[in-house]
C-alpha cells in the first residue's frame, strides 16, 4: 500500500507511486522494413566484390586498388559519425533513414556512370557518398528508441541478422548480375556487369523509401528528465570512457577483420583457386548466408556482455587457424577454407550484437555520444 503524502520527496516514496513500465516493442512491419534497409545497405557493400578488380582496371586502375572500393565505403561511414548527435537530436529518425535512402540513390547512380566517365575518381566518390548513409548508428538508435531496456539486447541480434543476410546476399546479386549481363552480352558503356548493381541499388533505394514512408512507424524519442527522475549530473551526460575503452578494440577490429576477410576471400578464389567470378560469388555470398542465422539464436540471454565480447572475439582468432596455406588440393582447402570462415563469421556476429549492449544499457544522455564513438571505430 502506498503511504506517500502529497509533495512528499522521498526516493522511496517517489518510486512507489511510478506506474510500472511495460515492455516495449517495436511493430513487426516498421522493424522489418527498418532491417530490410540495413540488408540492402550492407548487400551493396559486398555486391561490388567479386568485380570490384575488373571495374577498377576497365576505368585505367590497377588491381591493387580494388579493395579501396570496399575500405572507402567504410571511411565514409566512419567519418560522417561524428556528426550525428545534431540530426539525430533535431529531426525525427524517419525522416532521416529517408534522406540516407536519397544518399544512397545518389551514390548508386554515381557507380553506375562510373564506366561511362572512364574515372576511378567517380567510382571512388560514388562510394564515399554510399558510404555516408551507411553504418549501424541508425538501426541500433531504431532499436534503443523502440524497445524496453530488458529488450534490446535481444532486438540487436535481429540487427546483426540484418547485417550477416546484407554480406551474404550482397555477392549472391552481384555474381548473378555478372552472369546475366555475360550471357545477354550487356557490354555497354552504361549497363553492363560491372555498372548493373549501381543501377539496381539505386532501384533498392526507392523500393525501400517507399517502404519506409509506408509502414516505417516513428519511434518515440526519451523524454527529458523530469522532477520525478531528477535531471543528471554533468558526469552523466559525457561520453563514459570507462565502458567504452575495453571494448573499443573489440569495435574496431571486429569490421576491419571482417572487410579485410570479404576482399581477401574473393581474391583467394579468383586467383589462387582460379574460379570464375560466378563460382567466387556463390562461395563468398554462401560463407555469409549459413553464418548469419545463428544471429538469432538467444546467446545475448545466456552469456554476459564483457564475456560474450572476448568469448566471441577469440571464436574470430580461432578461425583465421584455418586460413592458413597447407597443403591440400583446391576442393579440399576450400572446405577447409570455408569451416574456418563460418567459425570466424559466427563470432564475428556475436561480438557486434554484444559489443552495443554496454551503450544501451546507459542512461540516454549518454547514449548516443557511445554510440557515434563506437560507430566511427
Amino acid at each position: 500500500m502506498i503511504t506517500a503524502d502529497y509533495g512528499s520527496t522521498d526516493l522511496k516514496d517517489l518510486e512507489a507511486i511510478k506506474p510500472n513500465k511495460k515492455e516495449k516493442r517495436p511493430p513487426t512491419s516498421s522493424l522489418l522494413v527498418v532491417l530490410l534497409q540495413g540488408v540492402m545497405q550492407v548487400g551493396g557493400f559486398t555486391a561490388i566484390i567479386p568485380t570490384a578488380t575488373m571495374y577498377v582496371k576497365a576505368v585505367g586502375g590497377s588491381a591493387s586498388t580494388a579493395g579501396w572500393l570496399v575500405g572507402i565505403t567504410a571511411l565514409g561511414t566512419g567519418l560522417m559519425q561524428p556528426f550525428l548527435g545534431y540530426p539525430l537530436k533535431h529531426y525525427r529518425l524517419k525522416t532521416l533513414m529517408l534522406a540516407l535512402c536519397g544518399f544512397n540513390f545518389v551514390g548508386w547512380i554515381l557507380y553506375a556512370l562510373g564506366d561511362l566517365s572512364g574515372s576511378l575518381a567517380t567510382i571512388m566518390v560514388a562510394r564515399v557518398i554510399t558510404g555516408l548513409a551507411g553504418g549501424p548508428t541508425w538501426l541500433s538508435t531504431y532499436v534503443a528508441r523502440s524497445t524496453s531496456t530488458e529488450l534490446r539486447s535481444h532486438y540487436m541480434q535481429y540487427v546483426s541478422l540484418s547485417v550477416g543476410l546484407g554480406y551474404g546476399i550482397g555477392p549472391f546479386i552481384g555474381g548473378a548480375l555478372y552472369a546475366i549481363c555475360s550471357s545477354l552480352d550487356c557490354d555497354g558503356k552504361v549497363f553492363n556487369k560491372y555498372t548493373s548493381p549501381g543501377w539496381l541499388w539505386a532501384v533498392f533505394a526507392v523500393v525501400v523509401a517507399v517502404l519506409l514512408q509506408t509502414f516505417m512507424v516513428e519511434p518515440p524519442v526519451a523524454k527529458k528528465p523530469n522532477a520525478l527522475g531528477g535531471a543528471p549530473s554533468p558526469a552523466q551526460t559525457g561520453i563514459p570512457w570507462d565502458r567504452i575503452l575495453p571494448i573499443l578494440p573489440i569495435v574496431f577490429a571486429v569490421p576491419l577483420n571482417v572487410g579485410s576477410w570479404e576482399v581477401h576471400t574473393a581474391m583467394l578464389a579468383e586467383t589462387r583457386f582460379g574460379w570464375s567470378v560466378v563460382a567466387t560469388a556463390l562461395y563468398l555470398g554462401g560463407l555469409n548466408v549459413v553464418a548469419a542465422p545463428t544471429g538469432l539464436l538467444p546467446v545475448s540471454n545466456y552469456v554476459e556482455d564483457r564475456r560474450g565480447c572476448l568469448l566471441f572475439f577469440g571464436a574470430m582468432i580461432a578461425g583465421t587457424v584455418f586460413f592458413w596455406s597447407y597443403k591440400l588440393n583446391i576442393a579440399s582447402r576450400a572446405v577447409v577454407y570455408g569451416v574456418g570462415a563460418v567459425v570466424f563469421l559466427i563470432g564475428a556476429q556475436f561480438a557486434k550484437a554484444q559489443r552495443p549492449r554496454p551503450n544501451l544499457n546507459t542512461p540516454s544522455p549518454r547514449r548516443r555520444p557511445c554510440d557515434c564513438v563506437c560507430s566511427m571505430a
